[in-house]
């Protein structure tokens, strides 16, 4: 019985935020419109406070992320973490971690900061160089 209760406070908030909306399907199965289907990203700082960073390209194999913040932290892109992706942060290779086991991470440095995600499926394929835009 909660999880009933649940899933209808979370229906009621995703339909207040507005970000997404339920669509008319048959069936047993609810299908929501998302109004902005890409993923957020967020600076993650040392102390636990997040910051939100602006997505400028979004594309399947490449993604552009803008970080301002007075101190470093983790750029966390709320996409899967997954082999083949490789990221560069102000022009220079970056390591990619995986965020809560889950989500693809870097590194950034205070101020104004560029990453771009690139990915190469075939690992023979791979190199440590940054991805082209």
């Amino acid at each position: 019985m909660a999880f009933g209760h649940t899933a209808i406070a979370a229906r009621a908030r995703l339909a207040a935020s507005g970000r997404a909306r339920p669509l008319s399907a048959p069936g047993a199965y609810e299908i929501w419109e998302l109004s902005d289907p890409r993923p957020r990203a967020n600076l993650v700082a040392a102390d636990g406070t997040e910051q939100r960073c602006e997505i400028e390209v979004y594309r399947p194999v490449a993604v552009s992320v803008v970080c301002r913040s007075a101190v470093p932290g983790r750029l966390v892109l709320g996409d899967v973490f997954a082999p083949g992706w490789r990221a560069c942060v102000n022009g220079s290779p970056a390591r990619i971690e995986a965020f809560d086991g889950v989500f693809r991470s870097v590194s950034v440095p205070a101020g104004e900061s560029r990453t771009e995600f690139g990915y190469q499926p075939v690992p023979f394929l791979r190199t440590l160089s940054c991805p082209a835009e």
